[in-house]
């Protein structure tokens, strides 16, 4: 999602994707299939035509032939080509053009461009031309509610089950398909919310903190785990009615022996097998086989999903400002070997921290409301939240110790619980001194000051003024010695 704001009326042009399900009558004789086949040999040729060349220095360059240079109207036996619509063939030369600027700009991280493969995910995109002209909604648009109109391709049938943004654009399409061989369709929209009232920063406003839990997703301000949190929010919305209100499980770890079993049925099978002929011929046990292992995990994933979209939107409506502590999940889930590994990847992954936050923005910046990162390298678990003191040194708090014992004050209380409280009272001095500024706008706020490894809790002027100046005379130096230069030669 991108999202730009003024400050003068608040006016935010949002960036959002809506996935809808294509329904079983919207792929007659496999259009999308065939089009994502056309859309992945076209992809093919053009990175078999592409010219690379790596200099003495490193430096990668490459040139690739765009896809006119594929498209023989004259041969017959390619006919089939032209039926696709050439957006989808303009699109695949984009994403071939990444990959190699990808691998230009950073060659460790991405590898050079693979050649695309049947068996992995088919998709393909179409962006939206000819808005403002004979339709205004472009060539791509919803022709009632449930069928999306796509060039050259007709009327898709689409369970639509949520309805586009008052004075939404479309800006692009992509049509995706799932290992159990489902179609999806994703509508990227642009639209303009203009009428949206900030809160008004003031000490009445209600703020929540929440601090990430391996084991409970998250722990807030007040002890309460993800499962007592949707709970208590959902009654209070609902009136005490719970129906269809989930409640957190480890939703992997449930259903991991089952995946495991239908894992190994598949391994036991062969994908083909050769015929009297001598021909190839594909085992429907197979692949029957692997569309059960797919759809037990979409079924793990729609439910955990699921229920970070309903927290998420019980959290956004109750509270004005939320406030996270900005991890690396990435490095949380890193397995590492040996002495001092947590171990704590199949946690990590399937709680989901990093989505339920992405949809925390996403909503609060819809509502005008707040939502605050602390730096990471805020000691959220070292401090007390009553007193103030830290522990440093050979003192500090190990992961494996869950509860926080302060010797200053006595108090005795969950580790969790503490580092909540802790993030609670740091986002709200980052909220209110960003907003002091001239800085705090609908959305995301944090403190520009989160790159330092050491961050006082006080002194943030001075601190402020430092940076200021650090930068100051870098760029006065970086003058002094560029007018040497230019005088001297």
């Amino acid at each position: 999602m991108a999202d730009t704001t003024s400050a003068g009326d608040y006016r935010i042009t949002i960036t959002k994707s809506e996935k809808y399900r294509v329904a079983r009558d919207g792929n007659p004789d496999n259009i999308l299939g065939r089009t994502a086949g056309c859309r992945r040999l076209m992809y093919n040729r053009m990175l078999n035509a592409t010219k690379t060349r790596t200099n003495k220095k490193g430096k990668y360059t490459w040139n690739t032939p765009n896809y006119p240079a594929f498209l023989d109207k004259e041969n017959e036996n390619e006919t089939y080509l032209l039926e696709v619509p050439k957006q989808v063939y303009a699109q695949a030369f984009v994403d071939l053009q990444r990959a190699h600027q990808n691998h230009a700009n950073n060659p460790k991280h991405y590898g050079t461009p693979k050649y695309a493969s049947k068996n992995r995910r088919e998709s393909f995109r179409l962006c939206n031309t000819n808005i403002g002209g004979k339709h205004a909604e472009g060539d791509i648009r919803w022709l009632d509610s449930s069928h999306l109109r796509i060039p050259k391709i007709g009327a898709i049938h689409v369970i639509r089950h949520r309805n586009p943004p008052a004075g939404a654009i479309i800006k692009n399409v992509t049509f995706s398909m799932s290992a159990s061989g489902k179609w999806f369709v994703s509508v990227c929209y642009s639209y303009e919310i203009s009428g949206i009232t900030p809160a008004p920063i003031t000490k009445n406003l209600k703020g929540i903190g929440l601090d990430y839990s391996s084991q409970h997703l998250l722990i807030d301000n007040q002890g309460r785990t993800a499962d007592q949190l949707i709970i208590e929010l959902a009654a209070a919305a609902h009136n005490g009615n719970l129906k269809g209100t989930p409640r957190y499980k480890h939703w992997y770890r449930e259903n991991e022996s089952l995946i495991a079993r239908r894992a190994r049925e598949l391994a036991r099978k062969r994908d083909s097998f050769a015929s009297k002929d001598g021909v190839p011929v594909q085992s429907k046990n197979y692949w029957r086989a692997k569309a059960t292992l797919a759809r037990r995990k979409e079924e793990v994933a729609n439910r955990r999903r699921d229920f970070l979209e309903k927290l998420s939107t019980l959290v956004a409506d109750a509270y004005d400002f939320v406030c996270v502590e900005h991890l690396s999940m990435k490095q949380i889930a890193r397995r590492s070997k040996g002495r001092g590994g947590y171990k704590l990847g199949k946690s990590t992954c399937d709680n989901g921290w990093g989505a339920f936050v992405g949809m925390l923005r996403r909503k609060l910046l819809e509502r005008g409301k707040y939502l605050v990162r602390v730096s990471r390298f805020f000691p959220s678990t070292q401090l007390c939240h009553v007193c103030g003191h830290r522990f440093r040194g050979a003192d500090k708090l190990a992961l494996s110790d869950r509860v926080f014992s302060c010797p200053v004050c006595g108090c005795v209380v969950d580790r969790d619980l503490n580092a909540a409280c802790n993030i609670l009272v740091e986002g709200t001095r980052i909220l209110f001194s960003q907003s002091s500024r001239g800085f705090a706008f609908p959305g995301l706020v944090w403190d520009g000051r989160e790159f330092g490894r050491e961050q006082a809790r006080s002194g943030s002027v001075a601190l402020d003024f430092c940076v200021v100046c650090w930068w100051v005379c870098c760029f006065s130096s970086f003058l002094v010695k560029w007018a040497f230069f230019v005088v001297f030669g």
